[in-house]
């Protein structure tokens, strides 16, 4: 009876084991997002005004804003 139990348990875990195993094989691919805006049309550019001779420069991907004007 005893023998019996063991042997029972034994092939429990050692069925518990293999699909543990085989479940480990089975990753599945992590999705990888892919950026459908080219680099070019992420930054956009807007006049301050009609004779200031300052732009500024918005990515519209980070929110980042550079300022820029011209050296005369």
């Amino acid at each position: 009876m005893k023998s019996q139990i063991k042997d029972i348990v034994i092939g429990i875990f050692a069925v518990i084991g293999f699909t543990a195993i085989v479940m480990g094989f089975n990753n599945p691919t992590s999705f990888q997002q892919v950026n459908s805006m080219p680099e070019s049309h992420v930054w956009e550019i807007k006049m301050a005004g009609d004779n200031i001779p300052i732009a500024f420069m918005y990515n519209k991907k980070t929110g980042e804003v550079r300022r820029m004007s011209t050296a005369e």
